[in-house]
């Protein structure tokens, strides 16, 4: 872990990509620019590159909860104070596919939602979306295909537990923001009044 960032480094406030220390982003940046996401801000801990990609990997295990547990911990060291100002009212998970999760068992985004959960004091609500079907791995899509597949991909349901509310999704890497959008669009359906994003690590280009 001492390789994971002292400080929050300069990032878009829109979809948390890396940018200068002096660039204006409350309209986005270079790399969302064009981009018109249902989520309003995110937060990472860093670019899907290197030491924090491995660790992101070694998360999806079940022996690597833990892990994903310190670097949730450490997500909050950096961006605590912005998560709280949000003023979520739920954290609500990115699904994995049903047949998946039974047999894989755990899921990372779960992980990272729990820990959340007892560092801002809000509940989680794991079963509010669901994947209707199994999606290819995103590093055999290009770019282009990989915005494209996720629409409609993701259900909504108990519709009580999302209306008016602000809402936390959380997800263990973000690339093109397809997937986060398009369960951000499910929640609005659902009657959501905002939705804000944190992952563990922000994905550039091809992944």
């Amino acid at each position: 872990m001492e390789k994971m960032p002292s400080q929050a480094p300069a990032t878009c406030q829109i979809c948390s990509a890396p940018v200068g220390p002096f660039v204006h982003t409350s309209r986005g940046c270079s790399h969302c620019a064009g981009s018109r996401f249902a989520f309003t801000s995110v937060v990472s801990l860093g670019v899907y590159a290197d030491f924090l990609r491995e660790l992101c990997r070694q998360g999806k295990s079940p022996a690597g909860q833990l892990l994903i547990s310190c670097l949730t911990r450490r997500l909050w060291e950096l961006h605590g104070e912005r998560l709280r100002e949000w003023e979520c009212d739920i954290i609500i998970p990115v699904p994995m596919y049903w047949r998946d999760r039974l047999i894989r068992r755990v899921h990372p985004n779960d992980s990272i939602a729990e820990s959340l959960s007892s560092l801002l004091e809000r509940p989680v609500h794991r079963h509010v979306l669901a994947l209707r079907r199994k999606l290819p791995k995103q590093s055999q899509l290009s770019p282009s295909r990989r915005r494209q597949l996720p629409s409609g991909s993701y259900v909504g349901r108990w519709q009580s537990r999302v209306r008016g509310k602000t809402v936390l999704l959380v997800d263990d890497v973000l690339t093109t923001g397809a997937t986060m959008h398009a369960c951000a669009r499910e929640l609005q359906r659902l009657g959501a009044s905002r939705i804000h994003a944190a992952v563990l690590a922000r994905g550039l280009g091809q992944r």
